[in-house]
């Protein structure tokens, strides 16, 4: 659809699409994150590896603020 068929669109009839849009884009999104999290456990079982095994950040001492 081209842009100057949009502006001549109702504003409600504009709405509509948007909202058929949007559920369609969060449908689609949901269905790929499901797929794509068992690619990537079976990814990391073809490697050996589990979430678990994941190194954890190194803990580093505070630093004290500068005093005058």
């Amino acid at each position: 659809m081209k842009d100057s068929e949009l502006a001549k669109m109702p504003v409600v009839q504009l709405w509509h699409r948007h909202e058929r849009s949007f559920s369609s884009l969060t449908e689609n999104c949901c269905k790929n994150r499901a797929g794509f999290s068992i690619a990537l456990m079976n990814f990391g079982r073809k490697f050996g590896g589990s979430p678990s095994d994941v190194p954890q950040r190194r803990p580093y001492p505070k630093v004290r603020t500068k005093v005058s």
